[in-house]
């Protein structure tokens, strides 16, 4: 949402990764992130005689969140989407495990095979739908095909599928890295679009693109989907989100994935997913099944975490309620997440006073990110002042290259940096306290902040306090 000479609190995150709940003879752990117990407030253990000593109905209770029946419905990419049920019933060809950055093949048997243009990639066979479809190559290039907004489907040429079950990923020049195109191949969820279902829009999309395969881009920052370039062929640009429009008014009951959970039924607050018996990797799933709740007010939330009514929660709370809340149930365990996402400062550099970098320099060196972290995520990993978005600071060193990062600014608290950079730009500070610019206009900012996220609320109201006493008043306005 933009608001009129305000700064947004954006948040960015590279990779969502799914948590597979694996079980083994001796034990049965789940470790997540945030806060979590096992099925009934107790620790879930077994063996191999007995089965487990807790939870023997083997149910995950979790919260999650999802459009109220009768707007609910079972395509992922139509509006409000499916909720929970995206986390269990979604795959992709990988598996990318951020705290390790790891890539584990998943509905693919193996890593991509890069061999000069081409990306070769090997589909596990029995793999099959929810609805006991069989999951191949065409699946995946209807994914791409009809989900042609892809960031990878800039870098390829075309799709191929020489058979059932390989898909040959063709990029345009200059290629990326083959370290960059696996990770481009392992961030999707292809398991997504079964053409089965959505074959007809897909089809379409797919008799679009070919008629616009003509129109290829001079340069790489022209190049749309597929190395084509829209500006020459915007009649087909539209036709392709007209079809894609169509697409998402296109919605069976209930989720149809390739993942181990089907859901059976949803109601405005409870979601049920049951586990698939023919799922591909049925033996390594534990839980029977997963009951979600969905509770709007992070009081509720608390309120059954303390209770022992649920088995795990995503999130950070402020220190003062994550150890009220592990104290009034000793069966939790907290995991701690350093750096879960990257959260920042999204300009509006159209207008002024962001037009200007000197003034978003100064802005920035006004921020104390030690307290800004305490309140947002007192565990967390705090920024060394790169001046980065869309990736967390720990994938500086591992992305950007040493001669980018030596060049790049380290901001650090640093309010006398600030005033001598607005002062260069002809702002000044009256005998009020508040900062004027060059022609004596003063500003009152708004910092838009996601209400649905308290980290990202909580670091937002900080960074509004520290701007005010600045001399910069600013207001914190939580959006949905």
């Amino acid at each position: 949402m933009k608001f009129k000479k305000a700064l947004t609190l954006g948040l960015a995150i590279l990779f969502i990764v799914g948590v597979l709940l694996s079980g083994c003879s001796k034990s049965n752990k789940t470790s997540t992130t945030g806060t979590s117990t096992s099925g009934g407030g107790k620790k879930t253990t077994q063996t191999a005689d007995t089965g487990p000593k807790y939870n023997k109905q083997k149910i995950l209770r979790v919260l999650g969140g999802w459009p109220k029946p009768p707007l609910y419905q079972g395509n992922p990419f139509a509006s409000g989407g499916i909720g929970e049920a995206w986390g269990w019933m979604i795959e992709g060809l990988y598996r990318f495990i951020r705290s390790t950055d790891k890539i584990y093949p998943w509905l693919a048997e193996d890593m991509p095979v890069h061999e000069g243009n081409k990306s070769t990639v090997k589909i596990r066979q029995g793999v099959t739908w929810t609805d006991g479809q069989p999951f191949t190559s065409k699946d995946v290039w209807a994914y791409y095909t009809l989900n042609n907004g892809e960031f990878i489907c800039k870098f390829l040429k075309s799709i191929e599928t020489p058979d059932d079950y390989t898909v040959v990923f063709v990029w345009n020049d200059p290629q990326p890295s083959d370290k960059v195109k696996t990770y481009l191949i392992a961030q999707a969820n292809q398991g997504a679009i079964p053409y089965h279902i959505y074959g007809k829009y897909v089809d379409k999309a797919a008799e679009l693109l070919k008629q616009a395969m003509d129109k290829q881009a001079d340069t790489p920052d022209k190049r749309g989907a597929f190395g084509i370039d829209f500006t020459k062929a915007q009649d087909i640009r539209n036709a392709l989100d007209k079809n894609w429009q169509d697409f998402t008014k296109e919605n069976p009951k209930f989720p149809i994935g390739t993942g181990p959970y089907k859901v059976v039924n949803v109601t405005a607050s409870d979601m049920i997913l049951e586990k698939r018996p023919d799922y591909w990797n049925a033996d390594k799933i534990t839980f029977e099944k997963v009951i979600a709740k969905q509770v709007p007010d992070a009081a509720g939330q608390y309120a059954m975490l303390k209770a022992g009514q649920l088995d795990r929660f995503d999130g950070t709370q402020a220190r003062d309620i994550l150890e009220s809340i592990l104290a009034a149930n000793k069966d939790l365990l907290h995991y701690r997440m350093f750096d879960p996402a990257s959260m920042g400062f999204i300009f509006n550099i159209q207008k002024p006073p962001f037009n200007d970098v000197k003034f978003r320099r100064a802005l920035i060196y006004t921020f104390d990110k030690k307290k800004i972290r305490e309140v947002g995520n007192y565990y967390g990993k705090e920024s060394i002042g790169y001046s980065v978005m869309g990736m967390p600071e720990s994938f500086v060193d591992q992305w950007v290259l040493p001669e980018v990062k030596d060049k790049m600014t380290k901001f650090s608290y640093d309010p006398a940096k600030a005033e001598e950079l607005l002062k260069e730009i002809g702002w000044s500070k009256g005998s009020d306290g508040i900062w004027r610019d060059k022609n004596g206009k003063q500003y009152n900012f708004v910092i838009g902040a996601n209400s649905g996220w308290a980290p990202n609320a909580n670091s937002a109201e900080i960074c509004a306090e520290q701007l005010t006493k600045f001399g910069m008043p600013t207001k914190l306005r939580a959006v949905d």
